[in-house]
Formats: C-alpha cells, sequence, structure tokens
C-alpha cells in the first residue's frame, strides 16, 4: 500500500465491505489485510483526517445501523448491534445515542 495514500485506501476499504463483513471487521483486521502496521496507520489516518481509524469505522457502523433501522423493520435493535459487531446491545445503544442525540429504538419510531 502507498504510504501516502493510507487513510484513502483504509476509508475505501471499509466504504467498500458490506453490512455482515463490516460487523467483524475490526481495526486489527484492516491493518492485516493492507499489510499495514498499526501505529504507522493511526499516526497518518490521524494527521490527514484529524480522527482515528476507529472513530471511523464506528462511525459508518452507526450510519450503517441507523440505514437498517429504518430500512428493515424486521431486524430488532439487539440484530442490528450484533450485525454491525457490538458485544452487547446496551454498548450499541450507548453508541449510537452518542453519535445521533437519541436511542436507536426512538431514531426508528421517529422516521418511521
Amino acid at each position: 500500500m502507498n504510504n501516502d495514500n493510507n487513510s484513502e485506501e483504509v476509508i475505501k476499504f471499509i466504504l467498500t465491505r458490506s453490512d455482515d463483513e463490516l460487523g467483524e471487521l475490526t481495526i486489527e483486521k484492516i491493518t492485516y489485510i493492507l499489510n499495514i502496521s498499526r501505529s504507522h496507520l493511526y499516526q497518518r489516518f490521524k494527521n490527514q483526517r484529524k480522527f482515528t481509524p476507529r472513530e471511523y469505522l464506528v462511525m459508518i457502523k452507526m450510519v450503517r445501523s441507523a440505514g437498517l433501522l429504518v430500512e428493515d423493520h424486521n431486524l430488532s435493535v439487539e440484530k442490528i448491534a450484533i450485525k454491525m459487531g457490538f458485544s452487547s446491545s446496551d454498548y450499541f445503544k450507548k453508541v449510537f445515542k452518542a453519535h445521533f442525540g437519541t436511542t436507536p429504538g426512538r431514531y426508528r419510531k421517529y422516521l418511521k
């Protein structure tokens, strides 16, 4: 991978994953697949983007989760949390609320 474009390559890699792949994705897996060191990635990403690769990955997971909440009413919040790779639905709800200012359930009801 070109060292000057690490953040762009990582962003492209994350954005092109399916929801199922995204849920299983971690920074460790990204660095392994793209053959880059974690510390180098964090340094370059933070300098170029002003946030960490992990923050970006979580942000994309939140955006995809919001889409799933609206698109598929048969998926429970708990199932979406699992699908997006969160260890618990409570943690997912906490992160979701931090990003959107409301709970996943309220978000779904509001956009219904």
